[in-house]
């Protein structure tokens, strides 16, 4: 993970420099200068923004500066090239999607823009490419029932199951709702109704939505649900901001329910598709930031919601992550890693990560779990426990021209590449935890392919009458494996 990932100094000098930015409303505009560092000018600027865009546009803006501070911060706006705002998509997508960093550059842009310093190097940009992906799986009504079923089990699911239950039967989004105060709904009126007005992607849905007998009985649960918690005045919101446990905020509404929805749709035994892998695994602090990808999960769960729910659950289903990147592995360095030669530092990309799931005893076990790579391909059996810890065995196959190095490790290569290898396999062993991987040498040898001939075979072996060769660079590696 890059410290400071900005060549033009440290976020706390950015800090700094904020400090001296204008503040008057009326100068605003004209206060974003080309010479401004990026946390200098980025306050005047969205402020001048704040009577054209909405109220959560603005909040949007304002919620994705943490990563251009820390890349951006202390860069003069005349400064930032094409090649940095590169640099910044690379490593934002380490950790985050392709439509989140193409909206923090468009944030950027459009500062540049403001400064008149875009044009010089607007040829130059360009936006991540969005991965193509179907719709959203509509669910059945089977399905529907099965999901509601399960949302009323959990008390801890209880804000997940109303909202949803209001969504499905009022046409109204997570955000309108979680946006609704208590002045909002008016269960009185006749028929019973609520305001739609903050959390709206436009002012033409801002609306008077009447609510169903359904939907009316969620509204009154969320409304006693909020008293409770503490919201008391029209102005407080329907479901407000957990601080901690047993704490509430009710002049701050809660932020989401996506992960408790996951977790329903789970046990409902609902297929997942498109799900941001980055986001999901965010929820853990042990996995974030370990993949990026577009996924989908087959599953079918079953166990108790006890709290000893871990020891009943029990379950088998399929799972694939499309066109993703592992974070700090280099499947290309698999080889020199696991024969001590090398660490496996940098990004793979991938095109599919895809394999089997059986839970049971409170372990995760594969029989097939297969990664295609630019770099190769890796195949893997075993199984990682609810605890985290990993059990896995299986190869890498990378090809050799991906295996570069120096020092010895150029010297095994270099010798692989001019002499008979078409392709390495390396058997490999993954322990450790989810949290800190370890990657060591698997049962037995590596095996080489020799590439093919002009004729379409392996090459002959030299005449016995030749004296013997001294050991090449694919004996070194398969002498690494052996036991002394």
């Amino acid at each position: 993970m890059i410290e400071n990932p900005s060549p033009f100094g440290s976020e706390e000098q950015a800090n700094e420099d904020s400090r001296t930015s204008s503040s008057d409303p009326e100068a605003l505009i004209s206060d974003v200068q080309p010479s401004m560092t990026f946390k200098q000018a980025f306050g005047p600027w969205l402020e001048s923004r704040g009577g054209f865009i909405s109220d959560r546009t603005y909040r949007d803006y304002n919620a994705s500066k943490k990563p251009l501070f820390k890349f951006f911060g202390s860069i003069p706006l005349e400064a930032i090239t094409a090649g940095q705002i590169r640099q910044y998509q690379a490593w934002r997508l380490r950790t985050c999607g392709s439509p989140s960093i193409n909206h923090e550059c468009s944030i950027l842009q459009q500062m540049l823009k403001r400064v008149r310093v875009w044009a010089k190097i607007a040829d130059d940009y360009q936006p991540i490419p969005i991965p193509r992906v179907g719709p959203g799986k509509a669910l059945t009504e089977e399905e529907e029932a099965r999901w509601f079923a399960a949302a009323a089990i959990k008390p801890g699911w209880r804000v997940a199951y109303l909202a949803s239950l209001l969504s499905v039967n009022t046409s109204a989004g997570p955000s309108e709702i979680l946006g609704l105060k208590l002045e909002h709904v008016r269960l009185n009126e006749s028929p019973p109704e609520m305001q739609i007005i903050a959390g709206t992607k436009n002012r033409y849905r801002i609306r008077h939505v009447p609510l169903n007998d359904k939907a009316r009985w969620a509204v009154e649960q969320l409304v006693a649900r909020a008293r409770e918690l503490g919201a008391t005045e029209p102005a407080h919101y329907l479901v407000p901001f957990r601080i901690c446990k047993g704490s509430y905020d009710p002049l701050r509404h809660t932020l989401s329910w996506k992960s408790a929805h996951i977790e329903i749709c789970a046990t409902a035994n609902i297929q997942m598709r498109n799900l941001d892998v980055a986001k999901v695994l965010d929820v853990s602090p042990s996995a974030r930031g370990k993949m990026g990808g577009i996924g989908e999960l087959d599953l079918q769960l079953l166990g108790g919601l006890s709290d000893a729910w871990k020891k009943t659950l029990s379950g088998t289903g399929k799972f694939a992550v499309r066109n993703g990147h592992l974070p700090g592995v280099n499947l290309s360095a698999a080889a020199q890693s696991v024969a001590k030669l090398g660490g496996v530092g940098g990004d793979t990309p991938f095109t599919v990560l895809e394999g089997d799931i059986n839970i049971k005893d409170q372990r995760v076990s594969s029989k097939q779990i297969h990664l295609d790579s630019p770099s190769g391909t890796v195949d893997l059996r075993g199984s990682v426990g609810l605890d985290g810890s990993l059990d896995y065995q299986g190869q890498v196959v990378v090809n050799p021209g991906a295996v570069a190095g120096t020092g010895m490790v150029g010297s095994i290569v270099g010798g692989l590449l001019s002499s008979r290898v078409s392709k390495i396999t390396v058997p490999i062993a993954l322990g450790g935890t989810i949290e800190s991987p370890k990657v060591q040498p698997g049962k037995g040898v590596p095996s080489f392919a020799a590439p093919a001939s002009a004729s379409g075979t392996a090459p002959s072996s030299a005449p016995a009458s030749q004296p013997p060769a001294p050991e090449n660079p694919v004996d070194t590696i398969k002498n690494l494996f052996k036991k002394h």
